[in-house]
């Protein structure tokens, strides 16, 4: 006969530990900037996060996202890469990740081979405006500009 699986009580902080960055995680969505959340009457014509039978929750961006992805060289131990993903995250950008570790032959080389070799990452093409650029505080400031609300 199958048992309820049970948590030994000294093991309880571990499994919150072990949890807690993937709840939080999951909950990082209310930090995206431009969209805004709101209860209304439910409209079975339009999508809704969540509804009951009366009301619905409806999230809207107030943005305007980018028609085609961001392309974005970087690779995941670099702290300057990790800037500009987060700001991706937080305007909730659509993004073609093309990853540069080092010792990289195919992305890395492909930059190496057009700025050569003091490129540095992270690298962005943004398609829609046809901007390219280094260094992480000018691609942060530019992609808030022109798709967030102007304040990295």
């Amino acid at each position: 006969e199958p048992k309820l699986a049970v948590v030994q009580r000294e093991s309880i902080p571990r499994l919150l530990s072990a949890t807690a960055p993937a709840v939080l995680r999951a909950a990082s969505g209310v930090f995206a900037q431009g969209y805004k959340i709101q209860v209304l009457p439910r409209d079975d014509t339009k999508y809704a996060y969540a509804a009951t039978s009366e009301r619905q929750i409806e999230e809207t961006g107030v943005y305007r996202p980018p028609t085609e992805p961001i392309v974005l060289y970087e690779f995941e131990a670099c702290p300057f890469c990790r800037k500009v993903r987060e700001a991706c995250s937080m305007l909730s950008l659509p993004i073609i990740f093309r990853p540069t570790p080092k010792n990289g032959r195919r992305f890395r080389e492909e930059i190496k081979n057009k700025y050569g070799a003091s490129a540095t990452f992270p690298y962005m093409e943004d398609p829609n405006t046809f901007a390219t650029m280094f260094e992480s505080q000018n691609i942060i400031e530019y992609l808030f500009r022109v798709y967030g609300n102007g304040d990295p």
